[in-house]
């Protein structure tokens, strides 16, 4: 995301590109096998293998936020540039995204979801980057930890409605007859993207960053970021175990033919709410984020690797993936309707199973390689 003439920090280009390729996974998976009518999340009903499947991407939208703000740091961003970059990227969710997601703003439908809540996280950041690295992190940890503190709440004028789902409530709201769907509530994700904005400070902090720093300097940059992930981790554990506070939605035992079973009870404990984003949800996905860090920093891989070049290229990829999977989509339908194949369109019926969503995931995932590298080369040439 940032210019090609700037040194990069290969560490953070390693993780966004490995949750692009699983981004992509998601979004093939919610298409290809849409008319299945089946939550992947369903234990009762699915498989632990659908289950799996979704349940790893759920790293993709935390890391992807984390990583923008960590990008923000690195880049030096003055409060202008983060203001002018949160509104452009607001409008490209309402004007662009959710088009590609079937919603028309001239129509009367809009969908807020992860472009949006970056959006707004940067503008945030406008103000809050005058508290430095440290206070951005402090402030980002705190939202993080308190946001599930704050209750659901229903008013009576849809205004307002609207501006509480904004900030913290997953919900359709419905303004004459204008409908405005909240998959991605601003606040817990502008805590993400603060704490990243504030991680800068560890490569910052170093003169050179992974380019040029001393081994002391990133040894200890690797303990932070190593302790930290740990530390969430267990968090997470500890906190999903109790039951309590951290997730709206307690886990059980759980059993398959009348006998216990172990595997069903663990992935029912890893069954966290994504919208809004509960803190459960977050340690889950942060912790090991943030030991991925550690562990990539010091790499220096190709500049024509797979995940640095997806990853130098992610918001590109963001738009062109969802392109792709449109024509995709929309070009199986045909040949269902050919063939004589009934189903709702777009709604892929459920002879479509979970193998072939790995197959066009695989046939896909060269093809956005390629692009992303022919939109690099063009951008190298002008």
């Amino acid at each position: 995301m940032s210019s090609l003439n700037r040194p990069r920090v290969e560490s953070v280009d390693l993780l966004r590109g490995l949750v692009m390729i699983l981004m992509l996974l998601d979004h093939t998976r919610s298409g290809w096998n849409e008319g299945t009518g089946l939550d992947p999340l369903d234990l009762v009903n699915g498989s632990p293998a659908l289950f799996l499947t979704r349940w790893v991407t759920h790293f993709c939208a935390p890391v992807f936020v984390l990583l923008t703000g960590l990008s923000a740091s690195l880049a030096r961003s003055g409060s202008l540039k983060l203001l002018r970059r949160g509104a452009t990227l607001i409008a490209l969710e309402l004007l662009v995204v959710s088009i590609l997601w079937g919603r028309v703003f001239f129509l009367g439908s809009v969908l807020f979801q992860v472009i949006w809540a970056i959006g707004f996280g940067l503008v945030v950041l406008a103000g809050l980057k005058r508290l430095g690295h440290l206070g951005a992190a402090l402030v980002g940890i705190a939202i993080i930890a308190g946001h599930n503190a704050l209750p659901n709440l229903t008013f009576d004028n849809s205004v307002f409605q609207l501006l509480w789902a904004l900030m913290h409530q997953h919900q359709s709201v419905v303004i004459a007859g204008f409908t405005f769907e909240v998959l991605y509530p601003a606040l817990p994700w502008a805590g993400v993207l603060a704490l990243g904005y504030g991680l800068g400070g560890l490569y910052l902090g170093v003169p050179g960053g992974d380019n040029g720093d001393t081994p002391g300097a990133q040894a200890r940059r690797r303990t932070v970021l190593a302790v930290g992930g740990a530390v969430a981790v267990l968090a997470f554990f500890v906190l999903r175990h109790l039951n309590g506070y951290g997730d709206p939605r307690p886990w059980r035992g759980r059993s398959s033919g009348g006998q216990a079973s172990t595997l069903l009870t663990f992935l029912d404990l890893l069954k966290v709410e994504k919208y809004p984003p509960s803190l459960d949800y977050l340690l889950m996905t942060l912790g090991p984020a943030l030991l991925s860090l550690a562990a990539f920093d010091g790499l220096k891989p190709s500049r024509n690797n797979l995940l640095t070049v997806l990853g130098r290229n992610a918001l590109f990829y963001y738009f062109v993936h969802l392109l792709v999977l449109a024509v995709v989509l929309v070009a199986a339908d045909g040949v269902l309707v050919v063939v004589g194949v009934e189903h709702e369109f777009g709604a892929l019926p459920f002879r479509f199973d979970l193998g072939y969503t790995y197959l066009v995931w695989a046939l896909l995932l060269p093809v956005l390689y390629g692009l992303c590298r022919a939109w690099e080369n063009r951008k190298r040439k002008t």
